[in-house]
């Protein structure tokens, strides 16, 4: 199984054997979601406060779901943080949707997903 990689609230992985619960706020790792504000700089790292600014659209089981904060990950080059909340209310399983979307060029959403385990 391929899992994104994202952590619970406690700061440990998300894994087979870790899953994620329903109400948590889960960081996820992601790459290209555009231009931050303050603005990043290609080849430098993240410095903190640096919050995306497109309308970052995150997803748990096909459903759109409350994306709490979108930023660059301080100290690395090109990785960001988003951090999302897990329906109380949604369906668990061993290998559960999850996406990200991010408006395109032309105002589609551009989407990318992995899965997560949720208890």
């Amino acid at each position: 199984k391929v899992y994104g990689v994202a952590m619970r609230p406690d700061g440990s992985y998300i894994s087979s054997t870790n899953p994620a619960h329903r109400g948590d706020i889960i960081r996820v790792f992601a790459t290209g979601l555009g231009q931050t504000s303050p603005a990043a700089a290609t080849n430098t790292p993240g410095v903190g406060n640096q919050n995306v600014l497109a309308n970052v659209i995150s997803g748990i089981n096909n459903e759109g779901v409350r994306t709490v904060s979108a930023r660059m990950l301080p100290g690395s080059i090109g990785v960001y943080l988003v951090e999302m909340e897990i329906p109380q209310t949604t369906t668990t399983g061993d290998s559960r949707p999850l996406a990200l979307a991010v408006p395109g060029p032309d105002g589609a959403p551009v989407f990318g997903g992995s899965a997560i385990p949720i208890q």
